[in-house]
């Protein structure tokens, strides 16, 4: 390959092939930014995966320990199922009220609290993975023996 003033020269049997250098650095930007287009799209999607596992695992945590907290209330008070209500629904923090049940059962030695939350994704794409709308339900269960049962 030889040089001829500022345009790159081939040899290419008989015929020498001419490319100046502006063709060649363009091609070279397009190709760079259709990679970058590319590599950015996966990272983007890897991140935003991650934010919305981190949430799920969140939300869990938080529905688990409400459960524990309104069975605890429930061992010493029982038949105050309004009490473990509201014990239960104090513990839940930071999620959509609206997209959280909580059920009570007690027998006379247990009281059992059960706490289901409907997780939304925000990534669509995740969402599409999850199915049913990026929608799953996520459910903590505490079940306690109570004061004086046994």
């Amino acid at each position: 390959m030889g040089t001829h003033g500022n345009h790159k020269m081939e040899t290419s049997g008989e015929m020498p092939i001419l490319h100046s250098p502006s063709i060649v650095s363009k091609r070279q930007r397009g190709s760079a930014m259709l990679e970058m287009a590319m590599t950015l799209s996966v990272l983007l999607f890897l991140l935003l995966g991650t934010l919305d596992l981190g949430r799920a695992i969140y939300a869990q945590n938080i529905i688990a320990n409400a459960a524990r907290e309104g069975a605890r209330y429930g061992t010493i008070a029982p038949t105050d199922t309004q009490g473990i209500q509201q014990q239960t629904e104090q513990s839940i923090v930071g999620l959509d009220p609206n997209a959280v049940t909580i059920t009570i059962d007690t027998t006379p030695t247990t009281v059992q609290v059960t706490v289901t939350y409907q997780f939304t994704a925000i990534t669509p794409l995740i969402g599409k993975f999850l199915g049913q709308g990026g929608t799953v339900i996520l459910k903590g269960v505490s079940t306690m023996n109570i004061e004086g049962s046994q």
